[in-house]
């Protein structure tokens, strides 16, 4: 069904932005700028399962490896030659969504940097801030006439076509004022500062997806840093920036099969996992001590996903049935967000084997010290291989969708409560050896994360191309 559902989702996308590409500000076409599948609600989307849902879209068909191409229809006609004139000018990174650790922005140069940001700090890690407010320019003139015009095309279509959902034209047109205030901000921003090169955490946002294509307008290069695991790939295309920055080959690959020219990819990592390499982390027993753990006790750290509750739950009761194991449960930040860590805290309450930490304590310390690491295609998956700790990945039939970024891991991939628990088991009784999670780990390194610092690399790329 989720391949029904994607088939038609980038089928409608690309005829959204071909029914309302005559709403146009600042040289972009709007509907571009649109974050597509916020726009679909439960209701659209089970309709999007049906296959007989495209029967009345234009295009019958858009073949995988022709995602991206399709794309480019609207891309490429924004893109103008590179300007290498600017050589003193300046890296503006995009604090929002970048991930990027404190250490990470103390790395940049702050005389050839800016930090594009909501705050209102003149600096922030001693890089300068341009501060979003102070470019903010009100036009509701102008934004009335285009929602009107936005309307009149809605108007003008079939009542049955899915963009009269009414939610989907709700969110659209409540998106209007922000393109439209994002569009001016960033030309004025540009006009002001002498900025040679733009980076990004992700094209999702309105923000990063402009100042991505005003950039391309200008002939500035962008880098859009890959901000998690691919495991919705509409979060990820299609491609904005001039590179596409990512972990390693399994996203290289997936970009390219979904029609992403090769010289638009480029393997760097995420800097925000330097400090995997360069921290040091809390020693045993002052953890164990805090946590208020026995000395001799297993740790199995559980690194949940939303919508996942009962399986973690579940894994958690039965894992502590062995004395020696305590199980440490890590909500995953929409939970805790959205108020949806109470089964967790229940249980923490009932048994003094199970402990559930929010922000008490940080991740990288929680990850060091335990014995193995339990996930749902979480990227703490890949963080706890980076420091060297045996992963298990459940790839849970439950889940609507499956991208099998960890099924190089071989033994240590399950498939359900049950087979999840005697894997942990095994691991930690040395029945699967401490050799054999170290080689697969390794393999897996390799191939999905084969740099160790990744700063100095995106330095490189941004040089060459500035």
């Amino acid at each position: 069904m989720e391949n029904i559902y994607l088939k038609n989702y980038w089928l409608l996308n690309l005829e959204f932005i071909e029914a309302f590409s005559s709403l146009e500000y600042g040289g972009l076409p709007l509907p571009l700028l649109s974050n597509f599948y916020k726009y679909i609600d439960d209701k659209l989307k089970e309709e999007m399962m049906d296959v007989s849902f495209g029967s009345d879209l234009c295009s019958k068909e858009v073949e995988k490896k022709k995602i991206q191409i399709q794309f480019e229809r609207w891309l490429t006609p924004l893109r103008n030659p590179s300007n290498k004139k600017q050589v003193s000018g300046k890296i503006l990174l995009n604090f929002d969504y970048l991930r990027f650790s404190i250490n990470n922005f103390l790395q940049f140069d702050s005389t050839k940097t800016l930090l594009l940001s909501r705050s209102k700090v003149k600096k922030m890690y001693n890089i300068p801030v341009i501060s979003e407010p102070d470019y903010i320019k009100n036009n509701q003139r102008i934004t009335d006439i285009i929602i009107e015009k936005a309307r009149d095309i809605f108007n003008s279509l079939n009542p049955n076509s899915a963009f009269n959902n009414s939610f989907f034209m709700k969110s659209f047109l409540s998106d209007i004022p922000i393109m439209i205030e994002k569009i001016n901000m960033i030309n004025l921003i540009f006009d002001k500062n002498p900025i040679i090169s733009v980076v990004v955490g992700t094209t999702e946002d309105i923000t990063s997806r402009v100042l991505t294509l005003i950039a391309s307008k200008r002939g500035i290069p962008s880098f859009c840093m890959q901000h998690g695991l691919i495991m919705r790939e509409e979060a990820f295309l299609p491609v904005f920036a001039t590179k596409q920055v990512v972990y390693g080959q399994y996203e290289k690959k997936l970009y390219l099969q979904r029609g992403v020219e090769e010289n638009k990819i480029e393997i760097v990592g995420n800097p925000r996992f330097d400090d995997i390499f360069n921290n040091r982390y809390m020693e045993r027993i002052k953890f164990l001590r805090r946590m208020k753990i026995n000395l001799n006790k297993k740790i199995v750290l559980i690194a949940t996903q939303q919508f996942n509750t009962s399986f973690y739950t579940k894994l958690a009761t039965l894992l502590i049935q062995d004395p020696e194991i305590v199980v440490i449960i890590k909500p995953h930040p929409w939970e805790q967000l959205n108020n949806q860590i109470q089964k967790y805290i229940k249980l923490s309450k009932l048994y003094p084997s199970i402990k559930c930490i929010t922000n008490q304590m940080k991740t990288y310390d929680i990850i060091a010290n335990s014995d193995v690491v339990v996930i749902v295609n979480s990227t703490i998956g890949l963080e706890s291989m980076l420091l060297d700790k045996p992963v298990i990945c459940c790839n849970l039939k439950s889940l609507d969708r499956n991208y099998p970024y960890y099924e190089e891991l071989d033994c240590l991939v399950t498939q359900d409560v049950q087979t999840t628990l005697k894997t942990v088991q095994k691991v930690l009784y040395h029945k699967i050896s401490p050799q054999t999670t170290k080689q697969l780990r390794n393999q897996f390194l390799k191939y999905n994360y084969p740099q160790v610092i990744a700063l100095p690399k995106l330095k490189k790329l941004i040089n060459m191309m500035t």
